[in-house]
């Protein structure tokens, strides 16, 4: 197994083609589990919110699937994907930004390759060959033609639209006053991001209601070139998941002249946990806390070593009202007298106010064997590494067409 690369602080660790492939099925079905509760909330519910997060999962999937393409059969002298195995178990953000740097190369690029048909054709006539060249079509030859084949693919699968990048935008609705009350002569958006944190290596989106003066140019008008400073906007300020969710909605505030956010959420997917993930830099070295706790009792409860437990996080702040600013450099930079958003945790919950959010609640998907094998103790010390009162543990199980059923 490849070492760990020590990485700002350690836990980075690359990985060989090979491994990188079992490990990114891992990913997958975790995040078919994922999908799969998100589901059945959308059922239950029938909420825009459930059914959003369940299309930016799908996009976490496309995601999985095109860095494994990338990654599969990858000559030696590539660099390595990479793995955070210290925080959140996932690819590291660097292997997230070169899905940014393909895409914006890919036309260039797809000219100088082969075909996928005619490179396959070239694999069948090495597979023909005497036994004697085996060893050539093995190592070298062969091996070059199926990293042709899938780097192609991977090019022609990049799409803003159907996978999970460093910021990924999602659509701009407006809101029906019924459901979203604003002030008088204001209109209500909702709208809704992704990101890949930068430095825990984690998927997060982000859901936020805001309204809009009624006399600007509607936000979501054709054409309205106000919008694409919009995005631009929150990709520069919501982009790094670990500031506090009301740090993130004060600037989302002070940036805009006539919009006033009024509640931000925000979904913060991991750490994953899995013998798998482990099993390259050992049960200690190299590996987080909650790894250390729940794989020896994953170990007692004989948990195979593609399963996992997948955790995540969901943070609201709301604005409590908005009040006019007294300091008048601020209101020289927005151009505007604007009234300026109040976001305030309960100042009687103190880890409220440490995360800078009206509410939060943490989850778990794990598999039901494991569940029934966590004590009352081991669970404490799970809750006391996330520094939470409350986890809602659910619990998966593998069905017969090999996907996976939560609840």
């Amino acid at each position: 197994m490849d070492a760990a690369v020590q990485e700002g602080g350690g836990g980075i660790e690359e990985m060989d083609p090979i491994r990188y492939t079992t490990y990114m099925e891992l990913i997958a079905s975790a995040f078919k589990g994922l999908l799969a509760y998100y589901g059945q909330i959308e059922l239950e519910t029938q909420t825009s919110e459930a059914e959003s997060m369940a299309l930016y999962v799908q996009k976490i999937l496309a995601t999985v699937t095109a860095l494994r393409l990338k990654y599969s059969f990858s000559p030696s002298h590539f660099m390595r994907p990479g793995v955070d195995l210290a925080d959140s178990g996932f690819p590291y953000f660097h292997d997230i930004m070169v899905l940014d740097a393909d895409l914006s190369t890919r036309e260039e690029r797809l000219p100088k390759m082969p075909e996928i048909e005619r490179t396959r054709e070239s694999m069948l006539d090495y597979l023909l060959r005497p036994e004697t060249d085996i060893p050539v079509r093995q190592y070298e030859d062969y091996r070059t033609l199926q990293w042709q084949v899938a780097e192609r693919a991977y090019l022609e699968s990049l799409d803003l639209r159907a996978q999970f990048f460093r910021f990924t935008p999602g659509k701009l609705f407006g809101v029906d006053p019924s459901t979203f009350s604003v002030e008088q002569g204001r209109r209500g958006y909702r709208f809704s991001w992704g990101c890949y944190d930068s430095l825990r290596n984690r998927p997060c989106v982000y859901f936020m209601l805001m309204a809009q003066d009624e006399r600007e140019v509607p936000l979501d008008q054709k054409d309205n070139p106000e919008y694409v400073r919009f995005l631009q906007t929150v990709d520069g300020i919501a982009s790094r998941a670990p500031e506090q969710l009301a740090a993130i909605a004060v600037r989302l505030d002070e940036a805009f002249g006539a919009l006033y956010p009024k509640a931000l959420k925000r979904f913060c997917l991991g750490p994953i946990v899995s013998p798998l993930i482990a099993d390259g830099a050992g049960s200690s070295v190299g590996s987080s806390k909650l790894s250390q706790i729940l794989l020896p009792v994953m170990q007692q409860a004989e948990i195979g070593p593609n399963d996992f437990a997948l955790f995540f996080t969901a943070e609201t702040i709301i604005s409590q009202r908005e009040e006019m600013s007294n300091n008048l450099s601020l209101r020289s930079v927005l151009g505007m007298d604007k009234p300026r958003q109040i976001f305030r945790a309960p100042p009687t919950d103190q880890k409220l106010v440490r995360r800078g959010a009206t509410s939060y609640h943490d989850y778990c998907i794990m598999p039901h064997r494991l569940r029934q094998h966590l004590s009352d103790q081991v669970f404490g010390e799970v809750k006391a590494v996330l520094n939470v009162d409350d986890l809602e543990l659910i619990s998966y199980q593998h069905n017969q067409t090999g996907g996976i059923d939560v609840g």
